[in-house]
Order: C-alpha cells, then sequence, then structure tokens
C-alpha cells in the first residue's frame, strides 16, 4: 500500500507539473495574460499543497479532480467539451 502511495504522490506530482507547463504555454501563445497564468499556477500549486497534506494526516491520496472516475460527485473525467480557455478551442 505504501508504494502504491508513493507512485500515486509521484504521479499527482507529474500532473502538477504538466498542467503547469500547459498554462505557460497558453500565455506564450497569447490566450491568457501573464497575470491569468500566474494565478492559475498558484491555484495549481495549493491544489497540490492539499492533496500532499491530506494524504499526509488521512494515510490516503485524494481524488484528483477530473482524472478520478465517478458520476456526479463532483469528480468525473475533466472540464467537458466547451470549457476552458477559449471555449474549447485549441489555438497553439
Amino acid at each position: 500500500m505504501d508504494q502504491q502511495i508513493a507512485e500515486l504522490e509521484a504521479l499527482n506530482k507529474q500532473i502538477t507539473e504538466i498542467q503547469k507547463q500547459i498554462v505557460d504555454k497558453y500565455a506564450e501563445a497569447g490566450e491568457i495574460s501573464k497575470a491569468q497564468a500566474d494565478a492559475t499556477k498558484a491555484n495549481i500549486d495549493a491544489t497540490a499543497q492539499y492533496r500532499q497534506q491530506f494524504s499526509q494526516q488521512q494515510g490516503q491520496i485524494p481524488p484528483t479532480p477530473g482524472y478520478a472516475p465517478g458520476y456526479g460527485n463532483g469528480y468525473g473525467y475533466g472540464h467537458g467539451c466547451g470549457s476552458g480557455w477559449g471555449g474549447g478551442k485549441i489555438s497553439l
């Protein structure tokens, strides 16, 4: 179980870094401002910190919104069609 938790923590760290890289790419492409990118990355870091604190206190990894299976509980398969920066369009 400890090995699985360590693997999940490592994967969550990778997710956090990739999310921040994506935000940087949106800023570089001019889709969002630097201030929006900085605020978004701060939120990503806050979420990662919450997950780490939760796992230390509870001894388990909390589900990551957008990645955990489930319906109607706030944890699904992403943000859905047409949401996010640019209304779902990809213009990189």
